[in-house]
């Protein structure tokens, strides 16, 4: 018995990988830069750990440095509190529209992938780990406002089947964006 230990954690270890999606096309970090809008997502709960009980859900990115390498601040509002979290990490470039994410210095990087950017209306961004074969990942679009027209967003959903970017089969979630005090939906805001 002792001998099968082993090998059930190697195949554990051996299990799913991340989906790699291209990054978006004519990716640049200057489009992205600026606040976004969380409109929906598909998320496990290893990726719910931060926003399992969020809403009022955004994402401020700043350009750092020269090689590309930009800060997300990740913010959200607790539902059930009215507490305000903001999870800061930076994000660096492997290839135009990937990147690795790190929350520390010493954390393990999480693959991040800019899939869709259109840098006045839309972005999707697709992020996944693997630890001991255990997947967790989240696919959240994105916009400048925090609603975004139908037919734009269900185009967007259908880059998960696309890429296989939805593995366990999830629900979407819509994000709640009521009631946040963001600016006026037809001025969208930049920082």
């Amino acid at each position: 018995m002792m001998r099968l230990a082993p090998l059930g954690f190697l195949s554990l270890a051996a299990g799913e990988s991340c989906p790699a999606p291209p990054g978006a096309d004519a990716f640049e970090l200057e489009k992205l830069k600026g606040t976004w809008y969380e409109v929906g997502k598909v998320q496990t709960l290893g990726g719910a750990i931060f926003e399992g009980k969020c809403k009022c859900t955004s994402l401020v990115y700043t350009p750092i440095g020269t090689d590309g390498s930009a800060s997300v601040s990740n913010i959200c509002t607790n539902a059930n509190t009215g507490k305000v979290t903001v999870a800061n990490a930076t994000i660096t470039p492997t290839s135009p529209g990937v990147f690795q994410e790190r929350f520390c210095s010493f954390c393990p990087p999480v693959s991040y992938t800019i899939v869709a950017l259109d840098g006045d209306d839309f972005m999707v961004e697709f992020d996944c780990s693997s630890t001991l074969g255990m997947l967790n990942y989240c696919f959240h679009v994105m916009s400048r406002k925090p609603s975004l027209e139908e037919e734009t967003l269900e185009k967007l959903k259908d880059l998960m089947p696309q890429y296989g970017l939805n593995p366990n089969s999830l629900d979407w979630k819509v994000t709640d964006q009521d009631g946040c005090g963001w600016p006026s939906e037809d001025a969208p805001a930049m920082v």
